[in-house]
């Protein structure tokens, strides 16, 4: 009997790591498509395109390392990173923290048919407030796309 269930345990563990191999491939190969941008460009600060932009871009990861806001899209039909701008109305709330929205947005090239997931990387220096005593240094920031506020704090 306790051979049958050592039997057991092994084959379930030989199982699961081979798996997780299978995950890991799939993993790496999505990864190779990926298409790489770490200029941390500047956000645009355009009250009047950032209203006209109403298209949500679908994001697989946003966070905030230091200065830089961190976005990986799902898979789009676009070729080349530069095309992405990160839009900003320059507006924040009066809450303590301030908040303040972003929208990623995706200037068209009629000549790609490609897609491929993105991930970009945008300094947020250009929100330091003016009351940065006040603030503690702190801003909570909605990315468009993303389910959560992220939490800058410079």
């Amino acid at each position: 009997m306790n051979k049958l269930i050592v039997l057991s345990a092994t084959l379930s563990f030989l199982y699961g790591c081979q798996n997780t191999k299978n995950v890991a491939a799939a993993n790496a190969a999505a990864m190779q498509q990926l298409i790489a941008d770490d200029t941390g460009k500047k956000l645009t600060k355009d009250k009047e395109l950032y209203a006209a932009t109403n298209e949500t871009m679908p994001l697989d990861t946003a966070y905030i390392n230091k200065d830089t806001l961190h976005v990986i899209t799902t898979k789009v039909n676009a070729c080349d990173a530069d095309n992405f701008k990160l839009m900003w109305n320059g507006m924040m709330t009066k809450s303590m923290p301030p908040q303040t929205s972003v929208k990623l947005f995706l200037l068209s090239d009629p000549t790609c048919k490609e897609t491929h997931p993105f991930h970009l990387t945008f300094s947020l220096k250009p929100m330091h407030n003016k009351q940065d005593q006040i603030t503690n240094n702190t801003i909570m920031l909605r990315v468009s796309g993303w389910k959560e506020m992220l939490k800058y704090v410079y």
